[in-house]
């Protein structure tokens, strides 16, 4: 639901990752590119108020050829869904963002690689919550009590003032920065685990 920043790479000698292009995909909107699959493609991705990921390998699940497969480092940061999925024989990585500003949660977002000649790649996170409450709320992954929550799994339907007034102009004029910031009481975040609890905000929001 937000703007999209997708920056395209191709392994070079000495195992180095070289852009290629950078393409911006607006919500709602497909795209499509080119890439050479014999330099093993990577890509990056960046939304409003976040860093841009680590590289990641598109994985096309049916070639024949070593060109697709996982690393065995990458192969831990796959995700599997469960057979009834519409999706479930994609294969999913987990792509991990860094706030635009110090101590901002992190995003955590799916990529999915429908397989084929020509792979379709979706992405998308695995909550989306809206808070109607108007208290600001937090939500963690699993059962966990307030006092056991780990900011890598912690998401806000609030942006702290601290935070943004540091957020640059730029990335608050994005098309739906409101979805990936954590404002208009909206969230987005991935959690391995089935179950999500939440506790009203508390902070200088």
């Amino acid at each position: 639901p937000c703007q999209l920043q997708v920056q395209l790479g191709e392994l070079r000698r000495g195992n180095v990752i070289e852009g290629t292009e950078e393409i911006t995909v607006d919500t709602g909107i497909d795209t499509h590119c080119s890439v050479d699959c014999q330099r093993r493609p990577h890509l990056s991705i960046k939304v409003p108020g976040y860093q841009w990921s680590r590289w990641s390998m598109i994985i096309n699940r049916e070639s024949n050829t070593d060109t697709w497969l996982p690393t065995e480092k990458s192969q831990r940061t796959l995700y599997e869904t469960s057979g009834d999925d519409q999706y479930a024989n994609e294969m999913k990585t987990v792509l991990q963002l860094e706030h635009i500003c110090d101590g901002g949660a992190q995003l955590q977002l799916i990529m999915s690689v429908g397989p084929g000649p020509v792979p379709v790649i979706r992405f998308y996170a695995q909550y989306w919550i809206i808070d109607k409450t108007a208290l600001g709320l937090n939500f963690t992954c699993g059962t966990k009590a307030a006092t056991q929550l780990e900011p890598e799994c912690l998401r806000k339907t609030y942006l702290s003032r601290n935070l943004q007034k540091d957020i640059p102009e730029s990335e608050m004029k994005a098309d739906g920065h409101e979805w990936s910031l954590g404002m208009s009481g909206m969230t987005l975040f991935f959690s391995s685990e089935k179950t999500i609890s939440f506790a009203v905000g508390g902070d200088d929001s």
